[in-house]
């Protein structure tokens, strides 16, 4: 009799459709509804409230700077990924400027850019097909998934996906982004998207490249490598690094480097104008 009472205390505790797994998941909704009243839950989604209240002037000087550094680089990189979804390249400024005031209350990472991203523009165009009220119905939805998921914590699911599918993913993307640009730096215009129909219209059509463009695609390429390196080059510092001087060289460069895109972006338009 003992061992008959045993073995239905197991089937109850392993079988989900038996009460040991009914009270078990009862039990979880019951604490995670619990959690939901603390006031620490609440704070953790909100980040914003651990450093308001000790904000200040120092503070807010930093944010200044770091704010116009990540403009110089996310505004440029939006403004270009805006074609790859197949929108007007004002969208690609729109989105690139208003997700940097939602993370300032809502993120965590001081690290990380928010902005448009070659992924997300070529998911966008699949989806949305290059119409702006459908793309902005995408986004919006969107945003409420991720925003369930991390009311949920479901973060944890991103330990299922392999580094080895993440680079080989993040390679095609950057294939595909070389793709969705190289007519516009062979200054070529002919119907076709995708990997396969624009380098077979590329060699088709080779014989109209467009030398103006072709000569400015490459000088831009150039001042974007030689900018990005340019931190990396130990010139014009002296031979003391703590010098005064060395140090106003390296934020030069730094800033440079930096502000690349925006540089290119800016000469480009000037010159075009």
């Amino acid at each position: 009799m003992h061992e008959e009472k045993n073995d239905k205390e197991e089937l109850e505790a392993f079988n989900p459709g038996t009460g040991g797994a009914a009270e078990r998941d009862q039990s979880a909704v019951a604490s995670y509804c619990q959690t939901l009243k603390t006031k620490e839950f609440w704070k953790d989604r909100f980040p914003c409230t651990y450093w308001i209240p000790t904000y200040n002037l120092e503070s807010f000087i930093c944010d200044v700077i770091a704010g116009v550094t990540t403009a110089l680089t996310v505004i440029p990189q939006g403004i270009g990924y805006a074609p790859l979804a197949g929108l007007p390249l004002q969208y690609g400024l729109y989105g690139s400027i208003m997700p940097g005031f939602t993370y300032c209350l809502l993120g965590t990472t001081k690290e990380a850019t928010i902005g448009p991203t070659a992924v997300n523009s070529i998911m966008s165009f699949n989806y949305a097909g290059g119409n702006p009220s459908k793309a902005v119905t995408l986004g919006f939805f969107a945003g409420i998934i991720e925003f369930i998921m991390g009311l949920l914590n479901l973060g944890f699911l991103l330990q299922f996906v392999s580094g080895p599918v993440i680079t080989a993913f993040s390679s095609a993307v950057s294939i595909q982004v070389i793709t969705s640009q190289i007519k516009g730096i062979f200054g070529l215009a002919y119907p076709g998207r995708g990997f396969v129909k624009v380098w077979i219209g590329l060699f088709r059509n080779i014989t109209q490249t467009s030398v103006p463009d072709l000569v400015a695609g490459i000088i831009s390429l150039a001042i974007l490598y030689a900018l990005r390196k340019l931190k990396e080059l130990k010139v014009f510092e002296g031979n003391d690094p703590e010098a005064k001087r060395a140090k106003i060289v390296k934020k030069t460069k730094w800033l440079l480097s930096i502000s690349a895109n925006c540089i290119v972006v800016i000469i480009g338009c000037g010159v075009a104008f």
